[in-house]
């Protein structure tokens, strides 16, 4: 133990690197997320080399926004607008997430596929309970542009 971190032996630390990493949070997120829980001597340039090497963030990093953002209107009631993503893979898991733009509520639901008809399944049963939404608002993302989502 270093304080109330754990020390990590030569031979773990890069499956615990791997661990760290799996949210693609960049450098910065991930030193914090280790240094937090676990050290051992050259740690800093241990996550820097990882980050530098993955090709997943260095997608992310350099790519310039879409667009530049803007201000959603405040919706008048509850349910009115709903945000929905993934969330994952966290521990080999992805989840549904849909947030009420008005209250705030966060729905997040474990998915076993992330396929257009698999969230269209879990989006019905929440409409069940809630009502239907006026308006939906994704990334756009593959399960949310196919046709079937449409």
């Amino acid at each position: 133990m270093c304080g109330h971190r754990v020390v990590i032996p030569d031979s773990c630390r890069d499956k615990v690197i791997k661990e760290l990493h799996e949210g693609h949070m960049g450098v910065v997120k991930t030193k914090a997320l280790a240094w937090s829980y676990v050290w051992w001597p050259g740690i800093d340039e241990a996550v820097e080399a990882a980050c530098r090497v993955c090709t997943v963030c260095a997608a992310v990093a350099d790519a310039p926004p879409a667009h530049a953002p803007r201000l959603w209107p405040w919706p008048d009631r509850p349910w009115t607008r709903i945000h929905i993503d993934f969330l994952g893979p966290i521990a080999g898991q992805t989840f549904l997430i849909v947030v009420d733009a008005q209250s705030k509520w966060i729905e997040a639901i474990k998915m076993n596929s992330t396929t257009a008809k698999a969230v269209i399944k879990e989006l019905r049963e929440m409409w069940a309970r809630f009502g239907l939404p006026k308006q939906v608002v994704s990334d756009n993302g593959p399960p949310f542009f196919s046709n079937e989502f449409r």
